[in-house]
């Protein structure tokens, strides 16, 4: 019967020497004088199943806890190739739109003979078209 203090016994079972007195009040280890039986303490070995198994439960919980953190970051975020694809398609109706501009004022500019007025019809033109896909929610 080899007695050693509680503190020895905890460092050579790599356990704390709080959890040592919390299994004592558990009363899954019992002291001999103040002292613990080295002998009959390792001979406990759900003890060190108990403690492994704690050890991997705080583990898995510290695991779901980060897990939680990126999972709350990553819903922060748009994917960049969600933005390219929504970039793309409204910049397609942007481009279409434009270019039936000449389309609609063709047979207008071919009706005017002075620069200032095929201008003013052009610049009207333009701004109302920009106007539009400024309000234009559908892409």
């Amino acid at each position: 019967m080899a007695l050693i203090s509680k503190s020895e016994w905890a460092r050579r079972q790599g356990f704390s020497k709080s959890y040592v007195s919390k299994l004592i009040r558990q009363g899954k280890l019992s002291l001999c004088n103040g002292m613990i039986d080295e002998d009959k303490a390792n001979a406990r070995e759900d003890l060190k199943k108990q403690l492994l198994k704690a050890k991997l439960n705080n583990e898995i919980y510290k695991g779901q806890i980060i897990e939680a953190q990126v999972n709350k970051i990553a819903a922060q975020y748009v994917s960049a190739e969600a933005v390219k694809k929504v970039v793309s398609a409204r910049n397609r109706v942007i481009r279409d739109t434009i270019l039936k501009i000449p389309d609609r004022v063709s047979s207008a500019i071919a009706l005017l003979k002075d620069a200032s007025e095929i201008h003013f019809l052009l610049t009207n033109e333009i701004r109302n078209t920009l106007f539009e896909l400024s309000n234009d929610t559908t892409v």
